[in-house]
């Protein structure tokens, strides 16, 4: 009569294979909660150039002219709240190419700066702005 059930050698196979398998599920838990916080701290800090571009953008073109005698401008830092990243928002104006007089156009440039767990990061955001009483 043969017995049933498994072997030594197929239980100590399973409960191996079977930890391997939970080792693995635990190990993408922080890389995907470390890749969220990721895009998160991005789309913030896009937000952010997004918000300081439209500020600026409302200007009369001739404030521009005098931001551009300080540029580059550090902005004000940012926190948001409920998180550890704190934001570095800097505004520099330039002549836009091809304006051979220098008059009316600007290029109107934010780059936002932030540390980060595997080292600084950065986005930038650009509009042309036009002055269109000239």
């Amino acid at each position: 009569m043969r017995r049933r059930g498994l072997s030594l050698l197929e239980t100590v196979f399973a409960s191996g294979l079977l930890a391997g398998i939970v080792f693995m599920l635990f190990n993408l838990y922080p890389a995907s909660a470390l890749a969220v916080r990721r895009s998160q701290d991005r789309l913030q800090a896009d937000q952010l150039a997004q918000t300081y571009i439209a500020l600026y953008q409302a200007e009369p073109f001739s404030h521009l002219e005098t931001i551009q005698g300080q540029s580059p401008l550090s902005l004000p830092e940012v926190s948001i709240e409920g998180t550890n990243t704190h934001f570095k928002p800097m505004l520099e104006v330039l002549y836009g190419p091809g304006d051979s007089n220098r008059e009316v156009l600007r290029l109107l440039r934010v780059t936002v700066r932030w540390d980060w767990v595997r080292g600084p990061q950065s986005i930038t955001q650009e509009i042309y702005l036009v002055d269109l009483a000239n």
